[in-house]
C-alpha cells in the first residue's frame, strides 16, 4: 500500500506531501502491515523538511 504514497513525496507542495505522510500513519494504525524499512525513510525525510522550514 505504501507505493501509493511514494509519488506524493515528489510534489513541491508541502500540503500534498503532508497528506501522504498522514495517509501512511493512518494505514499503519489501522492495518498494521506497513514495512517499516520502506515507510520510515519517507516520513523522516518529510519531518526533516518541516524542521528546516520552521528554522528559516
Amino acid at each position: 500500500m505504501e507505493r501509493k504514497y511514494r509519488p506524493l513525496q515528489e510534489y513541491s507542495d508541502p500540503a500534498i506531501r503532508a497528506n501522504g505522510v498522514l495517509g501512511l500513519a493512518y494505514i499503519a494504525r489501522t492495518k498494521e502491515n506497513l514495512e517499516k524499512h520502506k515507510v520510515k525513510p519517507i516520513i523522516l525525510k518529510e519531518l526533516n523538511k518541516i524542521i528546516k522550514m520552521k528554522g528559516e
